[in-house]
C-alpha cells in the first residue's frame, strides 16, 4: 500500500465508510433506547422485579454515551485525518451493546411462556434487520452486534428441552443471522464501490483541471514566446537591415563604414545567439542533444571564461574575480563544451544586470565516491537580485522575470531553460539563490569522472 501522502483510495474509502457509520449512530441508538423499553415492558409484566429495570437503564447509560461521542466525531474539524481509532471504538461499543442484548434477551426468554419469549424473539430479529442499512458500512460492527444477539437467542432456546418449537426458534435465529450477514455484506460491497466511483471520478476531475490549466499555461507560454521572439529577430535585423542601406550610400566615410559594419557584425552575432537557443532547446525537446566526453581541466577553463567577459564587465564598473577551490592541476572527464555553454550564459546574465560590485565565478568539487565526482560552478554578483515569487520563473521555458531591468535587456527566456537541461543531461542540475536589491548566485553542479591531479 502507497504510504506517501496521498492516501490510498481504500484508505479514503474506508475514512468515508466510518464517516457514514457516525452518521447513522444517532438513529440507531435512538431505536435501540425504544425497542429495549418495549422489550423491558414485555419483562416486567411477566417477570416483575428491579432487575430488568436495571437491564434498560444500563441500555439507555450506553446509548447516551454512544450518541454523545458519535457528536464529538461529528465535531471534528473538516479533514481532521485518520478515523481507525474511531471506527474501532464503534466496533467495541457496538459489542458491547450486542452482549447487553443478550442479557435482556436472556432475561425475558429462559424459562418464560412462548408468547413473551416470542415477542422478545421478533424484537432482537426486528433490531438485527434495522441494523443491516445502519451498520453496513462496516461489517465488523454489524458482526459485533448481530453475532451475540442471535446465537444468544438460538443458545436459549436449543438448551430447553421441550418443546420442539423451541428448537427450530434456534435453528431460525441461525439462518437468519446468515441471511442478515449476507445482505449487510452486499451492502458494504455496494457502498464501496460507490463510494470508489466518487473518489475516482474527483480524482479524474482534478487531473482533468490540472491538465487544462497546463494547456493554456503551455498556450499563454507559447504565445508569449512568439511575442517575445518576434520582437527579439526583428530588432537584429532591422540593424542589419538599416546599416547595410546606409553602407550603400556613396559618401559614407571609413569611420562610419566602420561604426556601421560593426552594427552589422554585433546584430548578427544576437540573430546567431538566438537561433542558436532555438536549435539547443529543440534538440533538448527531442532528445537529439548529445553529450560528448572529453578531458575537462576546470581552472583553466575558469580563467578563460573570465578573461572573455573581463572588459565588458570594467565598461560598468564591475569587478569580476574567478576561483577554483582545489588542484589547480585537477582533470576529470565531462563535456567542457557544454559545461563552457552554461557558464557563459550564467555570466553573460550576471554583466548584463549588474551595474556595480563584482561577480564572483567559483568551482568546486563537492564530493566523489571513488573515481566520480560531483563538480559545482557557481557565477555570484551584486547586482538587482531577483524576488522569492519569481524565482520559479527563471528555468521555465519562455518565462522572464517581470522587471523593468530585465524588459530593457531583452532576452527570449531560454537561456536558463537550457542550462537547467544541459546540467540534468550531464547527471546534475542547476538552481538559484537571491535576495531583490542585493545579487544572485546561480550554480550548477555535474558528475564527472576524475582522471588527474586529485589530493588523495
Amino acid at each position: 500500500m502507497d504510504s506517501g501522502a496521498t492516501p490510498t483510495i481504500d484508505s479514503e474509502v474506508q475514512e468515508r465508510l466510518t464517516v457514514l457509520l457516525y452518521r447513522n449512530a444517532r438513529l440507531g441508538q435512538a431505536v435501540n433506547i425504544v425497542v429495549s423499553l418495549l422489550v423491558a415492558g414485555l419483562g416486567a409484566v411477566s417477570r416483575p422485579g428491579p432487575g430488568i429495570a436495571a437491564w434498560w437503564l444500563v441500555m439507555l447509560a450506553v446509548s447516551l454515551f454512544r450518541i454523545r461521542h458519535a457528536r464529538r466525531f461529528e465535531a471534528r474539524p473538516t479533514g481532521a485525518g485518520n478515523s481507525a481509532p474511531w471506527r474501532l471504538w464503534y466496533v467495541r461499543s457496538t459489542f458491547v451493546t450486542g452482549l447487553w442484548w443478550v442479557v435482556g434477551a436472556c432475561a425475558v426468554m429462559w424459562h418464560n411462556d412462548d408468547p413473551y419469549r416470542l415477542l422478545a424473539g421478533l424484537a432482537l430479529a426486528g433490531m438485527v434487520a434495522g441494523a443491516v442499512p445502519v451498520l453496513g458500512a462496516d461489517l465488523d460492527a454489524f458482526r459485533a452486534y448481530a453475532v451475540p444477539m442471535l446465537v444468544g437467542v438460538a443458545l436459549v432456546n436449543a438448551v430447553e428441552s421441550p418443546p420442539l418449537v423451541h428448537a427450530v426458534f434456534a435453528a431460525m435465529s441461525l439462518v437468519f443471522l446468515w441471511g442478515t450477514a449476507r445482505s449487510a455484506g452486499i451492502l458494504n460491497r455496494a457502498l464501496a464501490g460507490a463510494l470508489t466511483l466518487e473518489i475516482e471520478r474527483g480524482r479524474m476531475l482534478i487531473t482533468l483541471e490540472e491538465a487544462r490549466a497546463g494547456a493554456e499555461s503551455a498556450n499563454l507560454a507559447k504565445t508569449q514566446f512568439l511575442a517575445t521572439m518576434s520582437h527579439e529577430l526583428r530588432t537584429p535585423l532591422t540593424g542589419i537591415l538599416g546599416m547595410a542601406e546606409l553602407l550603400r550610400q556613396p559618401d559614407v566615410d571609413d569611420r562610419d563604414r566602420y561604426e556601421f559594419a560593426t552594427i552589422v557584425l554585433n546584430s548578427g552575432k544576437s540573430l546567431l545567439s538566438l537561433l542558436n537557443e532555438i536549435l539547443d532547446l529543440s534538440k533538448i525537446e527531442a532528445g537529439k542533444m548529445e553529450v560528448v566526453l572529453a578531458d575537462l581541466y576546470p581552472a583553466p577553463l575558469l580563467d578563460e571564461l573570465a578573461m572573455l567577459f573581463r572588459e565588458s564587465a570594467r565598461r560598468k564598473g564591475v569587478l569580476v574575480n574567478v576561483r577554483w577551490v582545489g588542484a589547480l592541476q585537477a582533470g576529470y572527464r565531462s563535456d567542457p563544451i557544454r559545461l563552457r555553454q552554461m557558464l557563459t550564459n550564467l555570466i553573460a546574465n550576471a554583466v548584463k544586470f549588474t551595474d556595480r560590485g563584482n561577480i564572483s565565478i567559483e568551482g568546486r568539487e563537492l564530493h566523489h565516491d571513488g573515481t566520480s565526482a560531483e563538480l559545482e560552478f557557481s557565477v555570484a554578483d551584486t547586482g538587482v537580485g531577483i524576488p522569492p515569487e519569481d524565482l520559479a520563473k527563471l528555468f521555465q521555458p519562455f518565462s522572464q522575470v517581470d522587471t523593468a531591468h530585465v524588459r530593457a535587456s531583452g532576452g527570449t527566456g531560454l537561456g536558463l531553460s537550457i542550462v537547467r537541461r544541459i546540467a540534468r543531461l550531464l547527471g546534475g542540475d542547476a538552481g538559484v539563490s537571491s535576495e531583490a536589491g542585493k545579487g544572485s548566485r546561480f550554480w550548477v553542479r555535474i558528475r564527472a569522472v576524475r582522471v588527474s591531479g586529485q589530493a588523495s
